[in-house]
């Protein structure tokens, strides 16, 4: 983006946030936009920093045992942002870094993340010959590891959007540093811990992966320290891969963890999904089978397919159709979401069908 459009752009969105901020917010908070604004402003001038962003919108017909439904949601493949990201050389190959981004939702012009304004991602750190060491609110390690696997990168008919493959901590994690090692022999790793702050329990994540052009296998591991009175500790492991063969790609992971609800009680979870992308002209094909279900219990065992096709119209414009069929247990009610959009209304017991048509735009 030329220097003095990327000024302009961002002079237009601080000044649409200060006024959001001005009517809905407290005047510290206001306050505190206006600090970020002028850090922006003076980021602005260094070619290191990019403006970049997500609309993504799409129809939705579907149904979930309550007659049939057609909605427009945002949030399809991927989630609707405006982000900041840049670099700063402090020279002998150290950098400075940040990211800052924010969800909205394309549909209704709303923040999405819970209203949390800077809720997708918030961090800042360094990067060398060492690795490199961030600190803030990022995504989990377990989460970017099924991300990078996902035929449907966590987005519309995926199983883990669909919440049968599940993230123990969340997608995101507050109050976070991760250390990310450099690549050696095909060999990196990833570990992540951050404080409980008297609002969630201590979380400890470790991401161990060998990867190359064609091929990556990684073992990933999470732990959720018990945060409440009633709740205890929960871990999971994670085995993903996948591997291109040139004319397709196969892609899946297998997943076992302990109190997933971080409750005394039995639902210890078993989940898998496996899938494949094939490339076709200007377009790919994607199809995924996964489940999951609770340990020893009956009625829990839930299973989703889904099919779908995004066709390039360019680089930054991609439209998109997909089918999704959950069958849902005596006793499990998911439904199929998309990276940020909700899916049908559902019952318990009640099995889901939708089809969604949509369009996603990056710049």
């Amino acid at each position: 983006m030329p220097q003095a459009r990327r000024w302009g752009f961002i002079q237009a969105l601080v000044h649409i946030n200060q006024e959001y901020f001005l009517k809905n917010c407290n005047h510290s908070r206001a306050a505190l936009l206006a600090i970020l604004s002028c850090a922006c402003f003076g980021a602005s001038a260094q070619s290191s920093v990019t403006v970049y962003g997500v609309a993504d919108a799409y129809l939705q017909i579907g149904s979930g045992g309550r007659g049939s439904t057609k909605t427009l949601q945002s949030g399809g493949l991927q989630g609707s942002r405006v982000g900041f990201r840049g670099t700063e050389d402090l020279g002998g190959g150290l950098k400075a870094l940040f990211q800052l981004e924010s969800g909205l939702a394309l549909d209704t012009g709303t923040v999405t993340q819970g209203g949390t304004f800077w809720g997708r991602q918030a961090y800042v750190g360094l990067s060398g010959d060492f690795g490199t060491t961030t600190a803030g609110r990022q995504y989990s390690p377990l989460f970017v590891a099924i991300d990078t696997v996902d035929p449907f990168g966590t987005g519309l008919g995926s199983v883990y959007s669909s919440g049968i493959v599940t993230t123990l901590g969340g997608t995101r994690v507050n109050n976070s540093i991760i250390y990310s090692s450099p690549k050696v022999q095909g060999f990196s790793g990833k570990l992540l811990a951050a404080a409980g702050e008297n609002v969630t329990g201590r979380s400890l994540g470790a991401d161990v992966r060998y990867s190359t052009e064609k091929f990556v296998v990684a073992m990933t591991f999470t732990q959720q320290d018990r945060f409440a009175p009633g709740t205890v500790k929960g871990s999971s492991t994670l085995v993903s891969g996948m591997y291109d063969f040139g004319a397709f790609k196969l892609m899946g992971v297998a997943q076992s963890v302990k109190h997933a609800n971080l409750l005394a009680v039995n639902d210890d979870r078993e989940e898998f999904f496996a899938g494949v992308q094939v490339p076709v002209a200007t377009g790919t094909i994607k199809a995924v089978y996964g489940g999951g279900k609770v340990k020893n219990v009956a009625g829990t065992k839930a299973s989703e397919f889904s099919l779908g096709y995004d066709h390039a119209l360019s680089k930054r414009t991609t439209l998109y159709v997909l089918g999704s069929k959950i069958d849902n247990g005596a006793l499990t009610a998911f439904t199929t979401a998309g990276a940020t959009g909700s899916g049908p209304s559902t019952a318990t017991g009640h099995d889901v069908k939708a089809l969604q048509i949509g369009m996603r735009h990056r710049f």
